[in-house]
């Protein structure tokens, strides 16, 4: 008996030690399989919409047909609109969340044509019940509002804060909010994606003792309250691809900085009510620089001003939206004219310039929508101010977005701007790929004497991915040749330089050796399986280039398939070579390397490398020699 169980047991350690070794020799078999491993997959943090282009207008104008002509004008000009938000007075009380039929006698059908389009569809709101509003008595009543129903005077009325603390409060106010996060029981996917949650919360302050159904509360704890659960809850009833637009930090008398939003909500944020003037965009600028010192993540500012003025100036117009391409959210309405056609004459396109501007933006999409998900993740900002703190005015209006994207905007009628550029790395014109400054931490004086350039940069040797589409841009690529592949930008290659690509989930490195040789690493994508991408190199001196990639069956690099013409390579699908191709330029091409005095320093040649790569399933490994 002994024996039979001694027996037992070694049969069964055998066959315990066999099926680890086989399991683990399956799991290394399957890791061989990659020639780049994927890197760890991250559910997305937040609704990538919030770096589209968003458009409104104010709530004096707004209706149902207001908005489908606001929107349709847009895309009738073939400017792409990621997001309508629908101004306050769109209920019959405010914030009874009861759809206004005479305004809009359809939501839902509103709502749906929004959808059909690719555009969501934001309504304004606040915790605040207005005593001539429908819900307001039942909620005195019950004491579902702060401080027994004790109102306070603001901009729309006389109203009262719904208690978040009070659990049978929240169920009633949620039973209202479902009025338009369903909008149709029968058809729940058609309803509103979010809520602009205007700043309500400091008027609890009047308060001077604060207090709800469990005690006393602090105003920062209610204005959490607030933003969190119009957040959260719409993400419960709607899922994940919801967003608020909600102040990060706006400020009283131009210095008074006040954080409104927790930062947990902030990826579309705006940065409250400015003129429409140059001093209007700089109070906008500077809220955003101490949002960005308050580590919000994602934020921009009403393009043109909120608040109107008795003349409006086409410049101040122009330079906001260019300002507005190159924040996190662009984000255009308020009173007054804002539609770029309306500023259209015999002699100057605006819509031209606009269009063109929203174009660049949404091409910057991947980089934005990584940058965020590495900014929230770190607990950074996307925006960096290259400016000490301050409370009147900062020493510069130059701010990095991500580590890669240097902007300055022009804030004044002046040709003149003032812009910084960081030290331990060299900027390249946005505009004009062929002129590389020095990074030196000096202000140099640039020249801005056109409506359609703007002072913006990015890093030399930097991985810049991209989405392009179109034709109206024409810097980093268009419509025929990067269409269906995600553009990676790398020109003046440093030593070696890595990346996250969040957007994709995809990590790229690459190093460049002594001989001018480029080795680039791809890791195969957790996600998008079908992913193609279009590697776009500039700043290589050789007559000539062979590109290999790493063949996994092989155990070498075989040379990609080289095109000698720009025709023929913009043919070349993934149809064609399962794998890829590549194409150089014709010649070389000159650059110029500037001092900070605007100073040639020094005029260099080299040729241009376009790689197509077809099949990044397993990861990717591309050497590209000189020859």
């Amino acid at each position: 008996m002994q024996k039979s169980i001694g027996y037992l047991l070694l049969i069964l350690f055998f066959f315990v030690v066999c099926s680890v070794t086989i399991t683990t020799t399956a799991v290394n078999n399957k890791e061989d399989d990659f020639i780049v491993p994927p890197i760890p997959y991250q559910k997305p943090l937040y609704a990538e919409w919030a770096h589209h282009h968003w458009v409104w207008i104010d709530h004096k104008r707004a209706n149902q047909q207001v908005i489908l002509d606001l929107v349709n004008g847009y895309i009738s000009r073939d400017i792409p609109v990621g997001a309508i938000d629908i101004d306050s007075e769109w209920s019959t009380g405010i914030n009874n969340y009861i759809v206004d039929t005479n305004k809009f006698p359809s939501m839902y059908q509103l709502v749906k044509t929004m959808h059909a389009n690719n555009i969501k569809v934001i309504c304004w709101t606040t915790s605040v019940v207005d005593t001539d509003s429908s819900n307001f008595e039942e909620g005195k009543a019950k004491n579902y509002f702060l401080n027994n129903g004790k109102t306070v005077k603001w901009w729309h009325g006389h109203g009262a804060f719904i208690d978040y603390t009070n659990p049978e409060a929240l169920q009633w106010w949620h039973n209202q909010l479902d009025n338009v996060l369903i909008l149709n029981k029968t058809d729940p996917k058609e309803s509103i994606d979010g809520w602009k949650c205007d700043g309500t919360d400091p008027y609890v302050l009047e308060f001077i003792e604060i207090y709800g159904k469990k005690g006393k509360i602090s105003e920062r704890e209610y204005a959490n309250d607030y933003y969190r659960d119009f957040y959260y809850y719409t993400k419960q009833v709607r899922g994940d691809d919801v967003l608020i637009m909600a102040r990060p930090v706006d400020s009283y008398f131009s210095s008074i900085y006040f954080n409104f939003a927790p930062r947990d909500v902030v990826f579309s944020g705006w940065v409250g009510d400015q003129e429409s003037t140059f001093d209007g965009m700089k109070l906008a600028l500077k809220n955003m620089f101490h949002s960005a010192f308050n580590n919000y993540v994602g934020f921009g500012s009403d393009i043109g001003g909120y608040k109107g003025a008795k003349e409006y100036s086409t410049e101040v117009f122009v330079r906001w939206f260019q300002m507005g391409a190159f924040n996190s959210l662009m984000e255009n309405g308020g009173n007054g004219p804002h539609q770029p056609w309306l500023w259209d004459t015999s002699t100057l396109n605006i819509t031209s310039i606009y269009r063109k501007f929203v174009y660049i933006h949404y091409e910057l999409n991947p980089y934005l929508y990584s940058t965020g998900i590495e900014a929230y993740n770190t607990g950074k900002s996307m925006m960096q101010p290259l400016t000490s703190y301050f409370f009147f005015n900062p020493d510069a209006w130059t701010y990095l977005l991500g580590k890669d994207i240097l902007v300055t905007p022009k804030v004044e009628f002046k040709e003149n701007v003032e812009v910084k550029f960081p030290s331990a790395n060299n900027w390249v014109d946005y505009f004009n790929h062929s002129k590389v400054l020095i990074g030196d931490d000096k202000i140099k004086t640039v020249i801005v004497n056109s409506l359609d350039t703007f002072p913006v940069y990015y890093r030399a040797g930097s991985i810049l991915p991209l989405n392009i589409s179109n034709n109206y841009v024409n810097l980093f690529g268009n419509k025929d040749l990067n269409d269906g592949y995600l553009t990676l930008a790398i020109h003046y290659p440093n030593k070696e330089e890595s990346t996250v690509i969040h957007s994709h989930g995809i990590k790229i490195e690459y190093k460049l050796n002594e001989n001018g040789n480029m080795f680039v690493t791809i890791s195969a994508p957790n996600q998008r399986k079908d992913l193609k991408i279009l590697l776009h190199i500039r700043g290589l001196n050789s007559k000539s280039f062979k590109v290999n990639y790493w063949s996994q069956e092989r155990k070498d690099y075989i040379s990609l398939k080289k095109f000698n013409n720009i025709s023929d390579f913009k043919k070349h699908t993934d149809r064609d070579t399962f794998v890829g191709s590549f194409m150089e330029g014709s010649q070389l091409e000159n650059y110029s390397l500037y001092s900070s005095t605007n100073n040639v320093i020094k005029v260099m040649q080299h040729k241009q490398v376009w790689i197509k790569l077809h099949d990044l399933s397993k990861g990717v490994k591309v050497n590209i020699a000189s020859q």
